[in-house]
């Protein structure tokens, strides 16, 4: 009976052995993963702050460097102007064209930043103006009148932009172009500024002929484009399916035709056979 009991108890107990066992190892293997784990997040999580820092620091920089040069702002514009051009699904060259110089009817010739094509043979001028040398000083003010002085030589500098750009009337002088003019000002924190600070920049711009926009409203006004360039398009295509439509028609119209005659002179072969 005990060696019975003994194999009983074996037979009952050896599983559960075999089965914390394989608990143990499993437990063992993930707690040496966890702690895998841990040093990669560890190792990752210090690499993300250096990483934080070391944009911290080139966005000071860069800050630094656009604001003690003026063509280096114009230059940082152009390029986020183009980055968002690119993202917007657009392609230099086809979509829309940089630096592309064009002469007025006087001889003397001037280059819009952008022309984006838009359907049929017209283009959309966008013109970067990048305004943030009171803009940055107006974030480092320490005191409320500093901030309210940097404010006014902001909107100021954007105004100037405007005039700017209004008097080399482009839509004049570009052929086909489109009869408003787009300013892009590339700093989100610059445009917003200037708008809560002053209500009647918009509108002032507008009436000459200006379109004061940001990285958001660019985007939108692209993807409106974008959906005329598909209206276009898909016009195009039901024109393309009417016409080959009516040249089928004509093709059969004439083939039945044909056929009909050929019956008819065959008929006739006929009769002068039996003849």
């Amino acid at each position: 009976m005990k060696a019975t009991n003994v194999e009983s108890m074996d037979n009952l107990l050896n599983p559960l052995k075999e089965s914390l066992a394989t608990f143990k190892k499993e437990f063992e293997e993930k707690m040496s993963e966890q702690g895998k784990t841990d040093a990669v997040m560890k190792e990752a999580i210090r690499s993300l702050t250096d990483q934080t820092a070391i944009l911290g620091e080139n966005a000071d920089n860069l800050a630094k460097a656009l604001k003690a040069d003026p063509k280096k702002q114009g230059n940082w514009g152009e390029a986020v102007l183009r980055n968002i051009l690119e993202a917007s699904g657009m392609t230099e060259g086809t979509d829309f064209f940089t630096q592309d110089a064009c002469i007025d009817e006087n001889g003397n010739r001037f280059i819009p930043d952008v022309k984006v094509k838009l359907h049929g043979d017209s283009y959309l001028i966008i013109d970067s103006k990048t305004s943030i040398t009171a803009y940055l000083d107006y974030i480092e003010a320490e005191t409320p009148d500093e901030q309210e002085r940097f404010i006014k030589e902001h909107i100021k500098s954007i105004r100037t932009h405007v005039n700017e750009l209004a008097d080399k009337h482009y839509p004049k002088k570009v052929e086909n172009s489109a009869e408003y003019v787009l300013m892009f000002i590339p700093n989100e924190g610059s445009y917003i500024l200037a708008m809560e600070n002053d209500a009647k920049l918009a509108t002032d711009a507008y009436q000459k002929h200006i379109i004061i926009v940001n990285p958001t409203n660019l985007m939108l006004a692209l993807k409106i484009v974008w959906l005329f360039w598909q209206n276009a398009k898909q016009t195009k295509n039901v024109k393309d399916i009417i016409e080959s439509a009516q040249k089928l028609y004509k093709k059969f119209a004439t083939f039945s035709d044909t056929f009909i005659d050929l019956g008819n002179k065959l008929s006739a072969a006929n009769t002068a056979f039996d003849k």
